[in-house]
């Protein structure tokens, strides 16, 4: 093998070993950013987002632990996505951060809390 055709090797290879990790790197930043929402129980309607999330975090974690809630539109959204970042506080002021998935049901009348899941302290948008 010519020396010119082993260094244009060795630069193809370094250069797909660097898209390779780039591709790698913005996958887990995308994913960082992105909470995964599981689906289960507990997911409720109510007349608006307000309700909805008292009633699915009432299901969640029973009525005796949810003395109050705070919410706001979840930063971290893509433009088609309706998420809320929820801050559950108990009886004592601790509180928890939640992601949640909102959204009309299907016949169109209040608001139906769909999937939610804890906020990860390594997102910066919680």
């Amino acid at each position: 093998m010519r020396h010119d055709a082993r260094f244009g090797l060795v630069y193809a290879l370094l250069a797909a070993s660097l898209v390779v990790a780039g591709l790698v790197g913005y996958a887990a930043w995308d994913s960082h950013l992105s909470p995964r929402l599981p689906t289960g129980r507990c997911w409720t309607r109510g007349a608006d987002l307000g309700g909805a999330l008292y009633e699915a975090a009432r299901c969640r974690f029973g009525v005796a632990h949810v003395d109050r809630l705070g919410w706001m539109p979840y930063l971290g959204a893509r433009a088609n996505e309706t998420l809320a970042e929820v801050a559950v506080l108990d009886p004592l002021g601790r509180a928890s951060f939640w992601v949640a998935q909102y959204g009309r049901p299907p016949d169109g009348s209040g608001v139906e809390v769909r999937r939610w899941t804890t906020c990860p302290a390594s997102n910066i948008y919680c």
